[in-house]
């Protein structure tokens, strides 16, 4: 009697998406259409809007170096919510 058997092996890790800041530079991914409701205080490193999707701001940005985005990402700001850099 033969018996068959699939085996999965998963190297490596998932990424987690991009819309939650650490330290460093803030590398966020649009296609993760992150939606930032809190208020972010950087460390003076960049934040880098890159890839194709909608960053949507419904809070405060501060203190990042400069600000890098894609022409694919869209940022949708509302108001009076801002974007300090320098």
């Amino acid at each position: 009697m033969s018996t068959n058997q699939n085996i999965l092996i998963v190297l490596g890790t998932v990424a987690a998406n991009t819309c939650t800041y650490t330290s460093g530079n803030w590398d966020v991914n649009c296609a993760d259409f992150c939606n930032i409701t809190s208020n972010v205080v950087g460390d003076g490193s960049n934040l880098i809007l890159y890839g194709t999707g909608t960053f949507s701001l419904k809070a405060n940005i501060t203190d990042f170096k400069e600000a890098i985005k894609d022409n694919n990402c869209l940022v949708i700001k509302e108001f009076p919510n801002y974007i300090q850099i320098g």
